[in-house]
């Protein structure tokens, strides 16, 4: 075990072991890893002002989510699955660990041209208790009743959704 880590943080590890006579076997490294960011406390609030946003994990699918800057309100940034780029795409991107100590609610905005040629596409949220490994849906919208956000284009934003989840404290 490794103590005294700082969150969040890119490390290289290397390992030798010692040998009878004291000496030590060859090195080997460098074994790269990021700490864990720490939870983090409400209110919780990502402007996406910075791009990659620090503790957002966007490793868990096959393609790269990247940052929108646009003159739409409600705002300014949005995270965009780059669908047009890799249409195979599986994109996710997963917050930080939030420590929810209270009544809490969700609230994001989202842009989606449903179309025929795509019917799988589908917006997820899930939701975990750390260490847990078990992700509940909270949202799911898929096809074209759910995806019906007007102006929105192939590679273009349209008037944005927001959508807001209450979320329960755990206890």
């Amino acid at each position: 075990n490794i103590t005294g880590l700082t969150p969040q943080t890119n490390y290289d590890v290397y390992i030798a072991d010692s040998c009878a006579g004291g000496s030590l076997s060859p090195w080997i490294g460098p074994i790269s890893f990021i700490t864990a960011c720490l939870p983090q406390a409400m209110p919780y609030y990502e402007s996406l002002d910075s791009w990659p946003v620090a503790c957002w994990d966007s490793t868990q699918g096959n393609a790269d989510w990247v940052k929108y800057t646009g003159t739409s309100t409600p705002g300014d940034n949005y995270a965009v699955a780059d669908f047009w780029s890799n249409s195979t795409g599986i994109y996710h991107l997963t917050s930080p660990p939030v420590t929810i100590s209270q009544d809490a609610q969700l609230r994001f905005y989202w842009s989606h041209l449903y179309s025929a040629s795509y019917p799988d596409d589908e917006l997820l949220v899930r939701a975990t208790a750390v260490g847990t490994g078990v992700w509940d849906t909270i949202l799911s919208l898929k096809g074209p009743n759910d995806f019906n956000d007007v102006g929105a284009g192939n590679t273009s934003p349209g008037g944005f959704t927001m959508e807001e989840i209450l979320l329960d404290p755990i206890k």
